[in-house]
């Protein structure tokens, strides 16, 4: 297990005194962290708190929805801490996640493979275990519950969060395998978000840096098919719908994403027909592609059937086709049903 700190790097030396005295006060479990420091305004000391919760997942304990500071005339700090669960209850907690979170890095076989593939195979595990809690997000459910999804409780023991919570159990299974991997926080805008508050990662792969948003793929993921439309990015291609989020990494790089990886980048309408045409010829029942020119999507979507049609034709049998299509990221999943 290793303790990257991404924001606490980011703070100047000041707020870094101030992230340690909390940070401390917290795993002590202290009430209330008190320092003195007339150059940090309130606001400092909310976005150090920020800092603490997304470098340290395994702070789940924390109430950081009711944050209180005070701060008198002499500089002198009182960051109050409000714990969710005792310190017995934590004791229980700690040894639940310790032994969930091995089993269910034990369902991937790390033998051989390097950084990529190990951040790939817990990417698919996630996104094809959890499941995204729709009764937290549109604030149906019990605060306990609230509080599990919105923390690595949610995931690791239930398979069930909301955004920052898949998030944060994703850094915190690259972390215990050794990999570093940073929080994100900003806005989304797509079929699951209205330009809603949203978070996601970034990780390092060789000399790059990725977006992987494990929820959006988790939400697009069914049976047989893991939705790789959100994994490794490069900052053109997350910022389709994706926005408000600072200081992070430049992700200028694509030579991980999936699309590219696989020769699944379609460049024109023949392309396409060619793509969909050598798969099924394969042997496989679907094609998963990117496009990178402009179209209608829905005049895409006719192409697809046309082509289809023709080969299916061809073959003399009869088929079922499905299309399923990501209008921001341009992609397509093509599965074929032949009867």
């Amino acid at each position: 297990m290793i303790n990257d700190h991404y924001y606490y790097h980011k703070l100047n030396g000041i707020e870094q005194e101030a992230y340690k005295v909390i940070y401390k006060a917290i795993t002590q479990r202290e009430k209330e962290a008190i320092f003195c420091s007339p150059n940090l305004s309130m606001e400092d000391v909310f976005n150090i708190y920020k800092a603490i919760i997304l470098d340290n997942p395994h702070l789940y304990y924390i109430d950081y929805g009711n944050i209180m500071v005070s701060k008198d005339s002499n500089g002198m700090i009182r960051a109050q801490i409000r714990q969710v669960y005792s310190e017995e209850q934590c004791k229980k907690l700690d040894g639940l996640l310790e032994k969930y979170a091995k089993t269910i890095l034990q369902k991937i076989d790390f033998t051989g493979k390097d950084v990529s593939e190990q951040i790939h195979a817990v990417h698919d595990l996630l996104a094809s275990n959890v499941v995204y809690d729709h009764d937290v997000a549109e604030e149906r459910a019990a605060v306990e519950d609230i509080h599990f999804s919105h923390t690595i409780l949610g995931v690791i023991l239930r398979k069930k969060a909301v955004c920052d919570g898949i998030a944060k159990s994703f850094k915190y299974l690259l972390n215990a395998i050794g990999i570093r991997c940073i929080v994100v926080t900003g806005n989304a805008d797509n079929d699951m978000y209205n330009n809603e508050d949203h978070a996601w990662n970034i990780v390092k792969i060789g000399e790059h840096s990725y977006h992987i948003d494990v929820t959006n793929d988790t939400n697009s993921t069914e049976s047989g098919f893991i939705c790789q439309d959100y994994y490794c990015l490069n900052d053109e291609l997350i910022n389709r719908d994706h926005s408000n989020y600072k200081g992070m990494p430049i992700c200028d790089s694509l030579e991980e994403n999936m699309f590219y990886k696989n020769g699944a980048i379609i460049k024109n309408n023949d392309d396409m027909d060619v793509f969909i045409k050598n798969k099924l010829a394969s042997g496989s029942n679907r094609a998963y592609f990117m496009l990178d020119y402009v179209d209608d999507m829905v005049r895409v979507a006719n192409d697809i059937q046309e082509s289809v049609a023709g080969y299916i034709m061809q073959k003399g049998t009869k088929a079922k086709i499905f299309t399923v299509s990501n209008e921001k990221m341009r992609t397509v999943m093509l599965t074929v049903e032949e009867f």
